[in-house]
């Protein structure tokens, strides 16, 4: 299994219609309603079959952000969310990121899902979230070193993931996370 950053229509058809069922029952009834049995049994193939691509839900689900995170980067590219902020970059990736989340949180119980999912020991963690970030940030680590580079993109996946919880429990606001990412760019990649 690749962690590239790829659309469902690469993905093999079995493949694809395994995450976009898990796609559709944790938007319908978050975490707890995903399972292999109800994903397997919506895409009507055998849990066997299921098993054979992902080896728990928290490894469906973790790949299912990278199908989530593709488009989202789809739409940044769209709208062209920061792309006027060529002066201050820290401002640009802070609005890039604050549109994502944005994005990410019009479908609450998918989030929460993928959220847990990333949490849950059967996981992939943070895993492929250098990759996603970057992307997100829109910007091109060409000044640092590769090991710079996976620590940067680490932290910042630390802190949208955190970010995000934040936001679903109520505890920040969406100016709070756009004044916080945009100092913590600044920090951090100047």
């Amino acid at each position: 299994m690749s962690t590239s950053l790829r659309s469902p229509s690469s993905a093999g058809e079995t493949e694809s219609r395994l995450l976009q069922a898990a796609r559709r029952l944790a938007t319908d009834g978050g975490y707890e309603a995903v399972t292999i049995q109800a994903v397997a049994d919506l895409t009507g193939v055998s849990r066997v079959t299921a098993y054979k691509y992902f080896r728990n839900k928290d490894h469906l689900l973790s790949d299912l952000v990278i199908f989530w995170s593709a488009e989202a980067i789809a739409a940044l590219e769209r709208e062209a969310i920061g792309a006027t902020d060529s002066g201050d970059p820290a401002l640009r990736v802070a609005r890039r990121l604050c549109f994502v989340i944005g994005f990410l949180r019009r479908t609450p119980r998918l989030l929460s899902a993928v959220l847990s999912a990333s949490a849950a020991p059967g996981g992939r963690g943070s895993e492929p979230s250098s990759m996603v970030i970057q992307r997100y940030m829109g910007i091109d680590f060409g000044g640092y070193s590769i090991e710079e580079t996976t620590a940067l993109t680490r932290i910042f996946g630390y802190q949208l993931q955190a970010m995000l919880l934040a936001l679903s429990a109520e505890r920040v606001t969406m100016a709070e996370v756009e004044h916080d990412l945009h100092y913590l760019t600044k920090k951090l990649i100047g």
